[in-house]
């Protein structure tokens, strides 16, 4: 699989958290993961990929934000600490984006 596809994978399984809300899954380790596995490549540029899929990052961030706001709302921990604190509808437009330089 390459770096573009393994990529957009994971923002997909981040976004499919909207069907999981409040309830335990595996799909963020099965994101994480991926993630990881591209920031070991070294040929990988996170940051070209974030610049070239920024339209499809915000959906995920806040498919993230709102998993990670019903877990904590039903009393559930995801692990100590990994609660995201953002508040839904935020623009996360801050991915530099590519000047063409």
């Amino acid at each position: 699989m390459n770096q573009s596809s393994k990529f957009l994978q994971a923002l997909e399984i981040c976004k499919s958290l909207d069907t999981v809300q409040g309830q335990p899954s595996n799909l963020p380790w099965e994101a994480i993961e991926l993630f990881c596995d591209l920031g070991k490549e070294p040929s990988s540029n996170l940051l070209h990929l974030c610049q070239q899929h920024a339209a499809q990052i915000e959906p995920a961030l806040e498919s993230i934000a709102n998993y990670a706001a019903s877990s904590v709302s039903r009393g559930r921990s995801m692990s100590p600490g990994s609660a995201i604190r953002t508040t839904p509808g935020t623009s996360y437009s801050h991915y530099p984006r590519d000047t063409g330089r």
